[in-house]
């Protein structure tokens, strides 16, 4: 079975793809359950992908990167996370701070510390979460204070990745002293800098191959030279990274999905009850083609987003929708193939009790998915409606409504079957966010019905009046005549 089809996969992208996929099988799965087990860094894996340039290669090709876009680091992503969630994060995770430099640092920076990593000859990470919280990066604590030609580093990071493994890693870090997303800058910090200390996070539930680390920087001094971009620039240089990375969570997500839905089908048609398979079981059967449809759906947002994010096309929103999507839908299909498998699917050795321990992890990382939804949301494309940066709470409450709404509708469309299921939604929130205006476009079920058809085929307008209705929310309400 292979739910990984190159279908929605640009064709520069195949080539690749096959190879992270014969990769995945002959290196990773082998190797998965030791891993979990031991929770040992698979520096052997590692090693491997970067050898046969799978590993280490988003990076410009004038650095010895393999110029890959955004599509093939999916492609490739969603191959390990099928074979293994924390071997496949291992593997990405290697240029993870590189990639911040490609995209923000400049020619001496990358020319300095790009051609190791392609070289494999070292590896990288990032350092942004503190113990204190890691979604609300305007009030991150570690400071770097300009002394002389140099900045001194004080504080401590939290989940931070290859924290301990990493040669060098990038940290976010306190440059001003006003309040606000401007004061941040991101640097380059050797980890044998004196005062860098790093433990690792141990016993976790899942992605038990990955490293994170908890990170004390204590007067690390590094140059001035080490700065990526401006200073004050390091959360919007840090956000838009995020868009990127965010799409290859998503494919995390579909990579597990995928695995889930393996393990499950091959469960269901090898184990017999009362003379029969599992799968002959008309529920089992409605089960597994709700999983795969939910897959289906996940899978191509996130071929979408991709497209969109490349593009340049609202990066924010669409990068937000997918990873919060797909995210989910992982840990739904997860969850029913370990239902799925009854018994042995309690059992922490199995593939499937491995994939759901896994599922639980990228719907937190790289900011929450009840935080996407309100990037989502505060991103949301300014031809479909206003967009409010602070709304109540109850247009806040509402806002995650709408984006789930437009993610079931969105994935619906790009899969091509039929019209957007979210419709009738859609008209029961521009309802509620009508107030009072509520009873005069739906005083009977006539014109009830004549506003649920406008909404389905008719190309929507903002109505002309009710000041309540726009301000609530940024629902799109055809005008009864």
């Amino acid at each position: 079975m292979n739910l990984l089809s190159t279908t929605p996969v640009p064709s520069d992208a195949h080539e690749l793809k096959a190879r992270a996929r014969a990769f995945a099988e002959e290196e990773i799965r082998p190797r998965a359950a030791d891993h979990d087990a031991t929770e040992a860094f698979p520096h052997e894996v590692l090693s491997a992908a970067q050898n046969v340039g799978l590993a280490g290669q988003y990076v410009p090709a004038e650095h010895g990167g393999g110029d890959w876009t955004l599509a093939h680091r999916l492609a490739v992503v969603e191959e390990w996370f099928r074979a293994d969630g924390g071997i496949g994060l291992s593997l990405q995770l290697a240029d993870f701070g590189a990639k911040v430099l490609t995209m923000h640092g400049d020619e001496n920076q990358q020319a300095e510390w790009l051609p190791a990593v392609t070289a494999g000859e070292t590896i990288t990470g990032l350092a942004a979460t503190e113990p204190r919280g890691g979604s609300d990066l305007a009030r991150m604590g570690t400071v770097a204070q300009r002394v002389g030609d140099d900045y001194v580093l004080d504080g401590e990071k939290y989940w931070t990745s290859n924290g301990e493994v990493a040669d060098w890693i990038v940290v976010y870090a306190r440059t001003g002293e006003e309040p606000g997303h401007g004061s941040y800058s991101l640097f380059v910090v050797p980890t044998d800098a004196d005062g860098y200390g790093a433990e690792p996070i141990t016993e976790k539930m899942g992605l038990r191959a990955s490293q994170q680390a908890r990170v004390t920087l204590d007067g690390v001094r590094v140059p001035a030279s080490n700065r990526i971009g401006g200073e004050g620039s390091g959360f919007y240089n840090l956000a838009n990274f995020f868009n990127y990375g965010r799409i290859a969570v998503a494919g995390h997500a579909t990579g597990l999905a995928a695995a889930a839905i393996e393990a499950a089908w091959e469960y269901v048609h090898d184990r017999e009850l009362y003379d029969a398979t599992v799968a002959d079981n008309q529920t089992v059967q409605h089960r597994l083609v709700e999983m795969r449809e939910g897959f289906e759906a996940a899978r191509g947002l996130t071929w979408q987003a991709c497209e969109r994010v490349m593009a340049g096309e609202d990066p924010a929103f669409w990068a937000s929708l997918a990873k919060s999507h797909a995210t989910r839908t992982a840990e739904e299909i997860a969850r029913e193939a370990v239902q799925l498998h009854g018994g042995e699917g309690l059992k922490s050795d199995t593939r499937v009790n491995r994939v759901f321990r896994d599922a639980k992890y990228p719907s937190i990382y790289e900011g929450a998915n009840a935080v996407q939804r309100d990037l989502a949301y505060g991103h949301w494309p300014a031809e479909w409606g206003s967009v409010y940066s602070r709304p109540s709470w109850r247009v806040q409450w509402l806002s995650h409504a709408l984006v789930s709404v437009a993610t079931r509708s969105s994935t619906a469309c790009s899969n091509r079957v039929g019209p957007p299921h979210g419709s009738a939604s859609v008209v029961w929130l521009a309802w509620l966010a009508s107030g009072e205006r509520a009873f005069a476009l739906i005083d009977s079920s006539y014109r009830a019905r004549v506003l649920y058809l406008r909404m389905l085929f008719s190309q929507p307008t903002m109505p002309s009046s009710s000041a309540a209705a726009t301000a609530a929310c940024p629902v799109i309400v055809s005008q009864p005549e």
